[in-house]
Parts: structure tokens; C-alpha cells; sequence
């Protein structure tokens, strides 16, 4: 088209259709080229040209006539359907049984061209129709706008490729039929509303995206040992939060009290050997009481903390009593007495022989039989020194004296039972000086475990995957510390944390597993209840004293003195009664390989927490055996092997546990069905509705919103198909062009807005 034939007249000559404005584009470089410029002209500029071209002679090369595609198109763009901004005329492509009265029939009243095309013959002729359109209509509502018109005209043989965007159409190639119908331009308004009807009826229905956990059995008040019963119910009343809470940070930190102080051997006659350290932790919803309940727990380490801070500092004001000092001083002076009697007397007795030996070859005569009688000891020997007359008591008993004036009495406890965030060098020296372990509480477990994978702590899990044993010896050789030996690394831990950060925490750490969190053999996730009212009333004092009263007397507990040790055990150890508590354990041991370990339908992260399990069934029941003990401990009595009764609920435990296991591992196993239920519940309250751009939104724009559960490229990829295929999103596949690249796009199906998922 020769630049003299564009004309800037204006959308508002609206006199004569001839006079109206059509805006296009022209392609240049042939029928193939991407390359366009923008054009506007009268129409009636437009059709006049066209009636000259064709009514001149046939183009010796149709091909290199200009095309041009009746669409607005961005600033800058290149010929691609992404790029068209509105189309600005309907052609019509007639390439089978054209009809020009049938096509002036179907027409009549509207204004448009009509042309026969390069490929039209006498015999079958070919009709290209171009009607302007009295309103631009937007690339989203092209295709829907065509069909609709196309389907009330009812024009047999139309190429459905004249519907597409960019698509370039040829001017008249010559010598051939050309005419116009005079009209008004074709109103797309009401083929738009019905396209728009239609594409909605023709919509999927959102099907609703179900998750749901995994059951778990609420927690059967008789597991919890009867001593600690009362307690603990009364905390979860008052908190109105789960038992489960309260009973997990119950037992945690009797396991952290209890330590390294004594084990149990689960076999009959094998050595080996577990330490009743556990891991626990408790998932829920935020402000369902999950700190306070646990913060409750530990109050228990605090006074024992307390009462060990206190007799530290009476055993320091007795050493610095003045009367303390001059018995001190006083046994010193009697003990050297001591010792210079005793090296005295050793010294007489090995003259006395040395002389009888000298005097008759060791052997006494007759005239010696007086003496012969007399033990070496007291015969008579030269000797110049003075006898020194024998000391009160032995050295024996003067050192044991003074021993008992600046050791601590019998019992005493250790300094320190927990802390909350201590580099592995720390937590090492604090294990040195409290030989029964010690307890991590974290009020955020997620944010302990992520510590470990910072930089500089590339070494924290390592030692904390062995601090879960209990009886391990780790020597630390630092500078500025020296050489540090550890005989148990003994570590308990106890903390809470929220679902949804369990969930991308199980998921991002399911490549490198290293069963750090199988560990956690204690971990619960109960069902909660609403908010009903707040409960404010006294708490049980009585239940929380006797409660109190049997962890410091297991923390007193020199279980040496209770319980017998093997020749070759540093700790001393209980085995199962014979009263049905080993066969009892043989039998869920060996029922837990046969029916889960080596079951192959069996998850992996389920079944390595499965292996772990017997140390936590033999644990549970040997601290459940020391509670129903304690007061026989407390009296000086010694302790049995662990009863039938403590075995059976540490088994009822295992169940228990197990089942929560089930749910909180189902979180990372499902995340991408729970990604997509978070994302439906987005779309349904209009959050998508601005993402992205006109023609959709990418799943990069939804992974940089860092939403939760969202916030993962995989995953969103995964949760954008599930809502495709569940009808909640439409999806558009953009294919790589030249200097393009392809990608997927969506869009929220309009009849998943304002619905709800579920």
C-alpha cells in the first residue's frame, strides 16, 4: 500500500461508512515475514484501492502482493498472535461452494468488500469478504466473537484460518470479481455476549480439591503414668489445648532427667544396650497453646536447676565456715601424725626381719624359742630412733573424714538439665559436666533444625545424629578449648512447630534424607478443637508437687546403688521381667519387622521410622517402670526388672505414635495436592484475579509471591496442572517462535471466582 493512500482522518467522521477509520498493519518481506507496520485509512480510501487492483490485470506473482493483517498490534511488535492488541475487521475466507448470491443474501445490511481470491477459478471460485467492525474486539474475545458470527451467517466452505490473530490476507490478486455492499459496520456486541455465554456454559465445573489428614487416635489418658495423670490433665484444662501437647513434654523431659543414668537390655541374654533419651516434639495450628503447654513441662528442669544452684551454693558457705577450715586443718595435721606412724612401724618390722635372719640364718634355735613365738613385727631390733607413739585412727579413716567435708553429699544434682540454642563446642563441654545428658528445647523445632544446615554448622547434625544414642563418647579437640572427652552424649529434645513449616521443611529435605527427623520418635500431631471460652482457675497444686516430687527424686537417684551393673556396663541397666514383659516384646519386635519393616507397600519415610521404634518402645517402658518406682527408689528399696504393666503401655504407645507418624509424613507426601488447595482457596477469594498480565499469569508469577506452600517452582508446576485438571484454571500453551520462547499461561476459569474449595 503506497504511503499517500494512509489518511489521518479520525474515528469521528461518522457521516458516511466510507469515511470511517480502519485500522491495520502491513507485512513486509513477503507472506512469510514476521515484519509489520502499523497503518490507519478510510475505509473508503481502502475499498477503492481494492476495487482498482482487481479490476487491473492479474499479478504475475500473487505472492508478492502486500498482505495485510487487520489487527492493532503493540508499539514495536512483530507479527505474533501474543502480540495482537484488538482485531479491527471479520474476513471471511469462502474456499468451498462459494455463492456470491448467498453471500450478498447472508450480508445484506452490513458494509463489507468482497473479492475473489488468487486460487479462484470459474469453475471453483473462491471469495474473500473483509467487514469492519463498527467496534474494535480484544484478542481474549476474538475466536469466541468469529465462531459466533460465523454460525448465524451459515455460509458453507469458510476457512477456519481466517479466525487466527495475526493471520495476513492478500489485497486482490487482479482480474477478478470485486464489489461492495453498502451498510452499516458489523456490531460485534452481541456476538461477543453470546461467545462469552458460550465459552462459560462450555467451562468445567471446579471439582473441589480434597485433603484431608490422615486419622489419629486421641490419646488415652490411662498411657500416661498415673503419677503424672492428674498433672497433666489439669494443664491441658487449663490451657484448653491437646493432652497430647502436655503428655509428650512430660515424658521428653523425664527421658532428659533420667539420661545416661541407667538403661535397659530389651533382649533375654544379649548386651545390647538402650538410654532412654528421647526426641519429641509437638505440630498444631498457631495459637493453640503449644509453647505455654510445653513451657509448663520444663518448669519441672527449672526447680530442679533451682535446688541444684541452691546446695552448690551451701556446699561453697559451708567450705568457707571457719570451724569447717580448722577441723580441715586440724585432720591435716592428724593425718601427716598418721602417715609418719605407719612408715615408721613398716620401717621397724623390716629391720626386726633383716636382723632375725642375720643372727641364726632366719631360723630360731632353742635358746630363741621364747622368741620364736614372738611375731618379726614386735621383736626387739637395734634401733636409735624414738618410738612414736600409734595415731587414734588409720590414714584410711582420716581421708575418708576429710573427703566427706568437701565432696557433695550423696544424690546431689547436676547443675544444668537443659538449654535452648548452644553451638556443638558449648553443648559438648555441658555433656563433659552433666554425665546424664542434657535437654534442647526450642520453642520453634523447624528453626533448630534449619540452624543445623547454615553455614558454619555443617557439622551440628552430624553430632546431634549421635547425641540421639545416648552412650556414645565423642572427644572434642579445639583451640582455646583444649582437649575436651565427652563419655555420654546423651541429648533429648523438645520443641513445636506449625504445620505448614513442617511441610516445606519435610518436603525440601526429602532428597538429602538422613533420617535426622525419624528420630524424633515423639512427635505429635493432634486433632484440635475450636476456641470455646477461657478457662482461669487455680492450678492443681497438689498433683503438680507429686509430679514434681518423683522427677527430682529420679534426678537424685544413684541408679548404681539401685540396680545392679554388669562387670563390663559403665551404666547400670534393667532387663524385662519374666512376667510376660519379654515375651511381650519379642513378639511386638518381631511382629513390627514381619508386618511393617519388611512390608514393600510400605512408604520409606514411614518404614525408617518404623526401624527406630524399638528404642523408643524400650525406653517408654523402662521410664514408665522408674515412675511406678519412685517412691520404692525414694525409700532406698532397690528396683525389679520392668514390669508386664510398663511393657504394655509403652506397646500402646508405639501404636499411638505410629499413627501420628502416618499423618505428619502424609503432609510431605501429599504437599502438591495441598499446594493446589491452597492456591483454589486464592482463586476463590479473587487473590489471581490482578496476576499476571491481559492474556494470563505464569507460574514464576505465582512462586515469586512467596506465598505458603507456593513458594517452590516444582510444586506450583505440580498444583497449576491439579487445578487444571480439576477445572479451577484454563491453560494456554504459548510454542517457541523466532525470538520467542514458548510458555505455558492460565487463567482462572470465571467459574471458580467467589467458590470455595471443599
Amino acid at each position: 500500500m503506497k504511503e499517500q493512500e494512509k489518511n489521518n482522518a479520525t474515528a469521528d467522521q461518522r457521516t458516511d461508512t466510507l469515511d470511517r477509520v480502519l485500522r491495520y498493519a502491513v507485512q513486509n518481506g513477503g507472506v512469510k515475514s514476521s515484519q509489520i507496520e502499523s497503518a490507519v485509512t478510510r475505509w473508503g480510501v481502502l475499498v477503492e484501492r481494492f476495487a482498482q487492483m482487481q479490476s487491473g490485470l492479474r499479478a504475475s506473482d500473487p505472492e508478492s502482493l502486500q498482505a495485510l493483517i487487520y489487527a492493532e498490534f503493540k508499539e514495536g511488535a512483530t507479527r505474533h498472535d501474543i502480540n495482537v492488541v484488538n482485531m479491527t475487521a471479520l474476513v471471511l475466507d469462502i474456499d468451498k461452494d462459494a455463492d456470491l448470491d448467498r453471500t450478498r443474501a447472508a450480508l445484506a445490511g452490513l458494509e463489507c468488500a468482497i473479492y475473489t481470491t488468487k486460487r479462484s477459478t470459474p469453475t471453483a471460485p473462491r471469495l474473500r469478504v473483509i467487514l469492519p467492525l463498527a467496534a474494535p474486539v480484544s484478542a481474549r474475545d476474538w475466536h469466541g466473537t468469529y465462531r459466533q458470527f460465523a454460525a448465524a451467517l451459515a455460509l458453507p466452505g469458510l476457512d477456519a484460518c481466517a479466525e487466527k490473530l495475526s493471520q495476513p490476507f492478500l489485497a486482490p490478486p487482479g482480474d477478478g470479481h470485486f464489489e461492495r455492499l453498502s451498510g452499516e459496520w458489523l456490531d460485534p456486541t452481541p456476538y461477543i455476549a453470546a461467545a462469552r455465554q458460550a465459552e462459560y456454559d462450555a467451562l468445567p465445573t471446579p471439582e473441589p480439591i480434597r485433603i484431608t489428614l490422615l486419622p489419629v487416635p486421641p490419646l488415652d489418658a490411662e498411657l500416661i503414668p498415673a503419677p503424672f495423670r492428674s498433672w497433666i490433665a489439669d494443664i491441658a484444662y487449663r490451657m484448653q489445648c491437646p493432652i497430647d501437647f502436655c503428655a509428650v513434654g512430660a515424658i521428653t523431659i523425664l527421658a532428659a532427667v533420667i539420661g545416661a543414668g541407667i538403661g535397659i537390655k530389651p533382649k533375654r541374654k544379649d548386651d545390647w544396650l538402650i538410654v532412654p533419651n528421647l526426641w519429641g516434639g509437638v505440630i498444631g495450628p498457631p495459637s493453640k497453646k503449644k509453647t505455654p503447654a510445653l513451657a509448663e513441662m520444663v518448669k519441672a528442669l527449672a526447680r530442679l536447676e533451682k535446688l541444684a544452684t541452691d546446695g552448690s551454693q551451701q556446699a561453697k558457705a559451708t567450705a568457707a565456715d571457719p570451724e569447717t577450715k580448722a577441723r580441715q586443718k586440724l585432720l591435716k595435721a592428724e593425718l601427716n601424725d598418721s602417715i609418719k606412724a605407719e612408715i615408721l612401724a613398716k620401717r621397724t618390722a623390716s629391720m626386726a626381719t633383716a636382723y632375725a635372719t642375720a643372727t641364726n640364718g632366719g631360723t630360731p634355735g632353742d635358746e630363741d624359742a621364747e622368741d620364736a613365738d614372738t611375731p618379726l613385727t614386735k621383736r626387739k631390733a637395734p634401733c636409735r630412733q624414738g618410738r612414736i607413739a600409734p595415731p587414734l585412727r588409720s590414714v584410711a579413716e582420716i581421708k575418708l573424714e576429710m573427703a566427706s567435708m568437701s565432696a557433695p553429699p550423696t544424690g546431689d544434682l547436676q547443675e544444668r538439665f537443659r538449654t535452648n540454642d548452644a553451638t556443638i563446642e558449648a553443648l559438648h563441654e555441658l555433656l563433659s559436666t552433666n554425665r546424664r545428658g542434657i535437654l534442647v528445647f526450642r520453642d520453634e523445632l523447624v528453626g533448630l533444625l534449619r540452624g543445623w544446615d547454615k553455614q558454619g554448622r555443617e557439622q551440628d547434625r552430624g553430632f546431634y545424629l549421635e547425641a540421639w544414642n545416648g552412650q556414645g563418647s565423642f572427644p572434642l579437640d579445639r583451640i582455646g578449648r583444649g582437649h575436651v572427652i565427652c563419655d555420654n552424649m546423651c541429648v533429648s529434645i523438645l520443641g513445636g512447630t506449625q504445620p505448614d513449616k513442617l511441610r516445606n521443611y519435610l518436603y525440601q529435605a526429602r532428597i538429602e534424607n538422613d533420617g535426622m527427623m525419624q528420630r524424633f520418635q515423639l512427635l505429635t500431631y493432634p486433632d484440635v478443637q475450636p476456641f470455646v471460652r477461657m478457662v482461669d482457675e487455680y492450678p492443681d497444686a497438689s498433683a503438680r508437687e507429686r509430679a514434681f516430687a518423683i522427677i527430682e527424686t529420679l534426678a537424685r537417684t544413684d541408679f548404681e546403688r539401685v540396680v545392679p551393673s554388669g562387670l563390663y556396663d559403665k551404666t547400670p541397666f534393667l532387663r524385662f521381667a519374666d512376667d510376660g514383659a519379654q515375651d511381650l516384646f519379642i513378639k511386638w519386635y518381631e511382629r513390627l519387622h514381619r508386618e511393617k519393616l519388611e512390608n514393600p507397600n510400605e512408604a520409606l519415610l514411614i518404614v525408617e521410622y518404623l526401624s527406630k521404634q524399638p528404642k523408643t518402645m524400650a525406653s517408654l517402658a523402662l521410664l514408665f517402670h522408674l515412675v511406678d518406682c519412685a517412691e520404692a527408689i525414694a525409700a532406698g528399696e532397690s528396683v525389679g526388672p520392668v514390669s508386664l504393666a510398663a511393657a504394655s503401655r509403652a506397646a500402646d504407645w508405639c501404636g499411638y505414635l505410629e499413627a501420628h507418624a502416618r499423618r505428619i509424613y502424609g503432609l510431605a507426601a501429599n504437599m502438591q495436592s495441598q499446594a493446589a488447595a491452597a492456591l483454589a482457596e486464592r482463586i476463590g477469594t479473587g487473590q489471581l484475579d490482578d496476576l499476571g498480565s491481559a492474556d494470563g499469569f505464569t507460574a514464576r508469577d505465582i512462586y515469586r509471591k512467596q506465598w505458603s506452600l507456593l513458594d517452590d517452582r516444582e510444586i506450583v508446576d505440580e498444583a497449576l496442572g491439579d487445578l487444571v485438571e480439576a477445572g479451577w484454571l484454563l491453560q494456554s500453551v504459548q510454542c517457541a517462535g523466532f525470538q520467542m520462547r514458548g510458555h505455558v499461561r492460565y487463567r482462572v476459569n470465571p467459574k471458580a471466582r467467589g467458590t470455595r474449595n471443599g
